[in-house]
């Protein structure tokens, strides 16, 4: 089985949210390389999880601690 990037299993409101986001900030595109060339949530800086929650709209005061470490709620998790 292929696995796929991070880019690939954004959630589809997050990735929507994204989107909307990217025609206003240049910052956005550079996340999405970032997303394009990692497989694994756990290799993210906090700079990158940051911009993650910023230009996706997710409250941080409404995210569960697994929210925030492990990225369930900004990805579709990968079966194996």
């Amino acid at each position: 089985m292929e696995r796929l990037t991070l880019f690939q299993r954004l959630k589809p409101k997050v990735k929507r949210e994204l989107d909307k986001n990217s025609e206003k900030y240049k910052s956005v595109e550079w996340l999405y390389e970032d997303l394009k060339k990692n497989y694994s949530y756990k290799s993210l800086t906090m700079d990158q999880v940051d911009a993650l929650y910023i230009f996706s709209g997710i409250d941080y005061n409404k995210t569960s601690i697994f929210d925030l470490r492990w990225g369930g709620n900004l990805f579709i998790e990968q079966v194996k």
